[in-house]
C-alpha cells in the first residue's frame, strides 16, 4: 500500500508539473487534468482503506486481548 501511495503522489506531482509546461498542448493538459482527478480520487481510496485495515486490526487485537483474558 504505502508503494502505491508513493506512485500515486509521484504521478500527481507529474501531471501538476506537465499542466504548467507551456510547450504542453490544450488537449494534452485536458487530458492530465483527467488523469490528476482520478489519481486523487485513488489516493483518498487508498488512505481509506490503509485506515479501515488499521482499525480492524486494532479492534481485533482488543478483542484477541480480551479473550484472553478470559481465558
Amino acid at each position: 500500500i504505502q508503494t502505491q501511495i508513493k506512485t500515486l503522489a509521484a504521478l500527481g506531482n507529474l501531471c501538476r508539473l506537465m499542466q504548467t509546461n507551456p510547450a504542453v498542448t490544450l488537449n494534452t493538459k485536458l487530458l492530465i487534468q483527467t488523469r490528476a482527478s482520478v489519481i486523487h480520487r485513488q489516493k483518498a481510496a487508498v488512505g481509506l482503506l490503509t485506515k479501515r485495515i488499521t482499525k480492524f486490526f486494532l479492534t481485533t487485537s482488543v478483542f484477541l486481548s480480551a479473550q484472553k483474558e478470559r481465558l
